[in-house]
């Protein structure tokens, strides 16, 4: 789904496959040389469709991975994982409502947390509407996040 360019000359690219992982299609994460080597791949999923949309390299050379999961319940959910620069899940989250809600862009704010923007059911006030959220650098939401 997506490709950006990475600090060192590389590339980080973000989507989904069905070949591996746990079931159904898994977040699928590689990152490439400057010359297009593979220096990692990462699958991160459960038993049900897990899709990965956008990732930005943090400043602390890690990354930041968003998509929607529904490997957590009935629904769509928005899915936010923490990767090191290795590729090692850090952390993850999951956000949203009874409904589908999902996450299709992410990036890191200048406090050292992120924003994410996506689309919800769960709290529109018709089909759907924008769905935005802040979080601290430990992915945490809300008016005083820890």
């Amino acid at each position: 789904h997506l490709i950006k360019h990475t600090s060192d000359g590389g590339y980080v690219i973000v989507g989904y496959t069905k070949s591996f992982g746990a079931g159904g299609s898994d977040f699928y994460i590689v990152k490439l040389y400057e010359n297009g080597d593979r220096e990692w791949e990462r699958f991160y999923g459960k038993d049900r469709d897990d899709m990965a949309w956008s990732v930005e390299q943090t400043h602390d050379g890690g990354y930041i991975v968003a998509g929607w999961t529904k490997s957590f319940g009935v629904s769509m959910g928005v899915l936010v994982l923490k990767l090191d620069a290795s590729g090692n899940k850090l952390w993850e989250k999951i956000y949203g409502g009874d409904r589908d809600d999902l996450a299709y862009s992410v990036q890191q704010t200048r406090d050292g947390g992120y924003i994410l923007a996506g689309w919800t059911a769960s709290f529109a006030a018709g089909p759907f509407d924008v769905y935005v959220i802040k979080m601290d650098a430990n992915g945490n939401t809300g008016p005083n996040p820890k």
